[in-house]
C-alpha cells in the first residue's frame, strides 16, 4: 500500500479539447491544502491531480461558472480526509462509485468536517457491479451529514439473497433498487433511512425483520411481495409519510407496532386478509386516516392499543371468534361511533373504549365476564348500555364522565359485589340506577357529580362507602339506606404524611333514611354524627 501526500496551493489550468467549437476551459479550479489519496491495490500512483480525481466537462458537476463536471472514483482510489478539498460549489456535486471485483466494498468515507456553511449537497450513486461482493464486508458507513445524500443499487449482485442491518447500510439514503434473487431483508436494516421516499420489494422476498424500515419519515410507497407471511415487529413504524399499502392475502400476522404512527396511510379502510389469526399490540396505534376495519374471525385477541388513537376511525367489525378486547384497544378513537361486539367476546379490557366521544350505544354481550377499569370513561356522547350478567363489580372509573348517559338498561347483576373508584363520576344524566342485593363497597368518588339522581336506595349489603361517594348529587333528595347496621364511611384519610378530611355526602342537602328501629344507631356510629340532624326513620 503507497500513501501519497499532493501538496497543491492553486492549480490555474487550461483543457482544451481541440480546435471547434466544443472547447471548454476550466480557470482557477482552487485545491487548498492537500489531497490524501490512499491506494488499495496498486504499488504505483500517478501524481497528477486529474489522472486520480478525473473531471469530465459537460457533465453533472457544478464548478466556479462552469456547468457540470461529473467526477468518477477509480476502483484504487479512497478519499480519506475530504475536509482537505473545498471546492467552490454552487448547487450540487453528483459523485459516481463504480466498484467491480473487489473482496469488500469501499464507499468514500466524507468526514463531518465538511464546511456546514456551504450549500452544498453530494448525492453519491453507489453502483455494486459484482454479482456476488462479499457484503459483510461492504463498507457504507459514510458520516451522516445534512448535505450528503446516496442512492444505493444493488441490482447486479444476483446472489445476495438476504441484506441485513449487519451490512450497515447508511442511514442517508434516498435511492434503492434491490436485487431481484433477494429472498430476505433482516432486523433493522434500512431502520432510520429517512431520505427514502419509496421502495419495491422483489416478489422472492418471503421475510422482512423486525423494525427494518422503522423511521423511514419519507418513505411515501413501499410494495410488499406476495407470498409474505408476517409483518413483522415495528417493520413500519412511524413512517408518517407512508400513502397507501397493500397487506398481501398470504399474510397470516402482524407483529406488534408493525403499522404505528403511519399517520397518512390506509385512507378509508385497510382490507386485513382473512387468513390473519394474531394482529399485535399497538399495531395500527395513530394511523389517524384509517376509518374502518374488520376482524378477521382467526384473531381471537384485540391486542394493547391496537387502535389506539385512530382518530378518524368510523367503524369497527369484529367477527365470531374474537374473544378478548385488550387495553386500550380503541381507546381515544374520537370519531368511531359504531361498534359491535360479538358474543363470542368474555373479557374487555382496561379503558378499552376511553376517549371514543362519539359512541352513542354500547351493547355489552352477556357473555362477557369482566369489564376493565375505564374501559368506556370519557365517551362522553354515549347515552345507553346494559350490565352483563356475569360481570362481579364495576371497576375504577368504567363509566366516568360519561356526560350524556342517562340510561343503563336492567338491574346491576346479582353477581356484583363491588362498585369502583369513580365508576360513575361526573354522569350527570344518570338519573337512576338500582344496586344489586349483593354491593358490599361503594368506592371513593363512585357517584361524584350524579346531578341527575333524585333518589338512590343502598341495599343492607354495603358494609363500606368510600370517601366523597355523593359528592356534588346536587338534585339527590333522598338516600335510602336499607340495612339495620351502618356502613362504615370514610370520614378522612391519610395522603403523604397528613390526615385530610372527607366528606361521602359533600353537597347533599338531602334527607338519610334509614330503618326507624336502626336511627339511633346510625346517629351514633363513627363519621355519621355529622348528619344526625338529617338521618330519618321510615
Amino acid at each position: 500500500m503507497v500513501v501519497m501526500m499532493l501538496s497543491l496551493l492553486t492549480i490555474s489550468s487550461m483543457i482544451s479539447c481541440g480546435d471547434d467549437e466544443d472547447e471548454v476551459a476550466i480557470t482557477h479550479t482552487t485545491v487548498y491544502d492537500t489531497v490524501r489519496t490512499e491506494i488499495l491495490h496498486h504499488d504505483t500512483v500517478r501524481t497528477t491531480v486529474y489522472d486520480t480525481i478525473r473531471k469530465v466537462i459537460n457533465d453533472t458537476l457544478q464548478v466556479v461558472n462552469y456547468d457540470t463536471v461529473r467526477t468518477h472514483a477509480t476502483d484504487t482510489l479512497q478519499i480519506v480526509n475530504y475536509d482537505t478539498i473545498k471546492v467552490a460549489v454552487y448547487d450540487t456535486v453528483r459523485v459516481t462509485i463504480y466498484q467491480n471485483e473487489l473482496d469488500g466494498v469501499y464507499a468514500w468515507q466524507l468526514y463531518d468536517y465538511l464546511d456546514k456553511k456551504s450549500d452544498m449537497t453530494l448525492f453519491y450513486d453507489i453502483k455494486i457491479i459484482d454479482k456476488n461482493p462479499n457484503l459483510d464486508s461492504i463498507w457504507l458507513s459514510i458520516r451522516e451529514h445534512p448535505y450528503i445524500k446516496i442512492n444505493l443499487d444493488l441490482r447486479a449482485c444476483r446472489e445476495l439473497e438476504e441484506i441485513s442491518n449487519n451490512h450497515r447500510i447508511p442511514y442517508n439514503l434516498y435511492g434503492l433498487t434491490l436485487p431481484e434473487n433477494l429472498k430476505a431483508i433482516g432486523n433493522y436494516t434500512f431502520d432510520g433511512c429517512t431520505n427514502l421516499t419509496e421502495i419495491v420489494i422483489p416478489d422472492g422476498v418471503t421475510h422482512i425483520g423486525e423494525n427494518a424500515f422503522r423511521y423511514c419519515t419519507s418513505l411515501q410507497k413501499i410494495h410488499l411481495p406476495d407470498g409474505l407471511t408476517c409483518i413483522s415487529e415495528g417493520m413500519l413504524d412511524s413512517c408518517v409519510n407512508l400513502q397507501h399499502i397493500d397487506i398481501p392475502k398470504s399474510v397470516t400476522s402482524i407483529g406488534d407496532y408493525a403499522f404505528q404512527n403511519c399517520k397518512s396511510a390506509f385512507e378509508w379502510e385497510i382490507n386485513i386478509p382473512e387468513n390473519v389469526t394474531y394482529i399485535g399490540k399497538r399495531a395500527f396505534c395513530n394511523c389517524t386516516n384509517l376509518r374502518q376495519i374488520t376482524i378477521p374471525k382467526g384473531v381471537k385477541n384485540v391486542e394493547y392499543r391496537t387502535f389506539d388513537g385512530c382518530t378518524n376511525l368510523e367503524s369497527v367489525t369484529l367477527l365470531e371468534g374474537v374473544t378478548s378486547i385488550g387495553d386500550y384497544a380503541f381507546s381515544n378513537c374520537t370519531y368511531l361511533h359504531e361498534i359491535s361486539i360479538p358474543k363470542s367476546v368474555t373479557s374487555i379490557g382496561d379503558y378499552a373504549f376511553s376517549g371514543c366521544k362519539n359512541v352513542y350505544n354500547i351493547v355489552i354481550p352477556e357473555e362477557v365476564s369482566y369489564i376493565g377499569s375505564g374501559a368506556f370513561e370519557s365517551c362522553t356522547n354515549l347515552s345507553w348500555t346494559n350490565f352483563p350478567n356475569n360481570i362481579t363489580s364495576i371497576q375504577a372509573n368504567t363509566f366516568a364522565n360519561c356526560t350524556n348517559m342517562s340510561e343503563i338498561n336492567g338491574y346491576m347483576p346479582e353477581t356484583v359485589t363491588k362498585i369502583g373508584y369513580e365508576a360513575f363520576k361526573n354522569c350527570t344524566v344518570l338519573n337512576g340506577l338500582t344496586l344489586s342485593n349483593s354491593v358490599a363497597t361503594i368506592d371513593g368518588y363512585a357517584f361524584s357529580g350524579c346531578s341527575g339522581f333524585s333518589e338512590l336506595t343502598i341495599p343492607a349489603s354495603v358494609t363500606n362507602i368510600g370517601e366523597h361517594a355523593f359528592e356534588k348529587c346536587t338534585n339527590l333528595t333522598n338516600i335510602k339506606f336499607e340495612g339495620t347496621t351502618p356502613p362504615k364511611i370514610s370520614d378522612r384519610y391519610y395522603y403523604w404524611y397528613n390526615w385530610y378530611n372527607t366528606d361521602a355526602f359533600a353537597g347533599f342537602e338531602g334527607n338519610i333514611s334509614v330503618p326507624f328501629v336502626a336511627v339511633e344507631a346510625y346517629k351514633k356510629a363513627d363519621g355519621w354524627s355529622k348528619y344526625a340532624d338529617r338521618i330519618v326513620g321510615y
